[in-house]
């Protein structure tokens, strides 16, 4: 797991004291077994590294407007110290305003 380095303050991290793994495990549960409103692609294997603690997935919906949108995520864990892990959300395509929304 990388290191942590601010940048600058972001508002799509968070930090916890738990067990990286078990968060890492959570989030891709999240993504494979979510009822919520937007709607998640299945994951293949090469998606998601649980080595190196990373994973990409995509997610769509609909607005209130009736306009389809999707983006493209990926989550990367940093070593913050010993007690301390960050958690970053990375949009890597689609809609920056569906991204904030969906954070």
């Amino acid at each position: 797991m990388p290191s942590y380095t601010k940048v600058f303050s972001q508002q799509t991290e968070f930090f916890t004291a738990e067990d990286p793994k078990v968060v890492f495990r959570r989030i891709v549960d999240l993504v494979n077994n979510s009822d919520s409103v937007c709607d998640f692609d299945a994951m293949d294997k090469s998606q998601c590294d649980e080595s190196k603690l990373k994973l990409k997935f995509k997610m769509s919906g609909t607005t209130n407007t009736n306009t389809d949108w999707a983006i493209k995520l990926q989550v990367q864990f940093y070593f913050v110290d010993s007690n301390k892990i960050c958690v970053k959300f990375f949009k890597k395509a689609g809609c920056v305003i569906a991204y904030y929304l969906q954070y």
